[in-house]
């Protein structure tokens, strides 16, 4: 009866082990062009609910070719304006028709001092510190000749990975993803692969030196199949790769897959 008690107790443990050590993992993307919507639909990193989200993309960054660096779309993620200061809502959540939530909001009861948007995404790991934020670099503004021009000659890529790592570092990013819509050909697919590889060995590399936590490396890919095999070597960037986020959204809409 003791032996079997104790397998018990040792299987309960080891059941309680496997749960708690298994977590959802919910990415969740925040475009900086939001702000610029009217009326409710504006959208600001302080209106993101971080409870929400295990990783916060930050959604994009440009690729400057010139200075072979990540760079800013918007002047206000990187500066602080009033027109995006951050701002306290409450958020009334109402049952509403068939099921469906119905979000009223009420006025703004706070505004903080000016931010730049960088800042404002990256202080909502203080309300959820096990959240991780990421920064993504390309979207459908950045064009496959620009990760080209930067990616395929050994020199230019190594340079901006490490410059990339200066500017994560810089703005207090846990991450990057990468986003190329999309790579093509057998030599984008080759460049892609160069990229993803050495990415992850720098991020290594720059962690044991400084002695800090690596930076988190994911990418987002289509979700089409003739697209991921053209563009994709899986079994060589799978290893590389923290997460692979599939562009899955394309399928809903008359969207160019």
């Amino acid at each position: 009866m003791k032996l079997f008690v104790q397998t018990f107790l040792l299987l309960i443990a080891v059941i309680i082990h496997l749960t708690s050590s298994q977590q959802f993992v919910v990415g969740c993307y925040f475009t900086n062009w939001a702000q610029h919507r009217q009326g409710l639909g504006r959208f600001l990193p302080s209106h993101i609910d971080p409870t929400l989200c295990t990783h916060l993309y930050y959604a994009f960054a440009n690729i400057d070719i010139t200075n072979r660096s990540p760079h800013p779309f918007e002047v206000n993620d990187v500066k602080a304006s009033p027109l995006t200061a951050p701002v306290i809502m409450n958020d009334v959540i109402k049952p509403g028709v068939n099921g469906r939530l119905n979000a009223q909001l009420k006025p703004a009861i706070k505004q903080s001092p000016p931010m730049s948007m960088y800042e404002q995404f990256n202080m909502l790991k203080h309300k959820n510190p096990q959240m991780k934020t990421l920064l993504s670099l390309g979207g459908a503004s950045v064009n496959g000749t620009q990760f080209r021009s930067v990616f395929e000659p050994d020199k230019i890529r190594l340079q901006f990975i490490r410059n990339t790592i200066k500017y994560l570092r810089k703005y207090r990013f846990d991450g990057l993803d990468l986003d190329w819509e999309f790579p093509e050909t057998e030599t984008d697919r080759r460049i892609f692969t160069s990229l993803v590889r050495d990415y992850r060995l720098e991020f290594q590399n720059e962690a044991f030196l400084a002695d800090r936590a690596r930076l988190l490396l994911t990418a987002a890919v289509a979700a089409y199949r003739p697209k991921i095999e053209a563009g994709y070597d899986i079994k060589e960037i799978a290893p590389y790769l923290d997460y692979i986020n599939l562009m899955a959204y394309d399928y809903h809409g008359l969207f160019i897959l």
